[in-house]
């Protein structure tokens, strides 16, 4: 597992369940804790050579809502 920095990290998406995003919102808040997001490792062929989000759209995008600038990843093997 890795700490990634959100800015790496394609976080478009075109719907967001802004429902579940209060909720890992309202998660960390309260336990400062978040299951760790699930990233492909190869940036080569991605947009903007950013990461693409396999599995954790809404908690990246509830944590960058919040500021946090860093999330924990497991990142793939290219």
């Amino acid at each position: 597992m890795k700490l990634i920095p959100i800015e790496r990290i394609n976080i478009d998406e075109w719907y967001l369940d802004e429902d579940d995003m209060r909720e890992y919102q309202s998660l960390f808040e309260e336990e400062k804790n978040y299951p760790p997001i699930v990233l492909d490792g190869d940036t080569k062929w991605s947009y903007q050579n950013k990461f693409t989000i396999i599995d954790g759209t809404h908690r990246v995008n509830a944590l960058n809502e919040l500021g946090i600038k860093e999330v924990k990843a497991w990142v793939g093997e290219n």
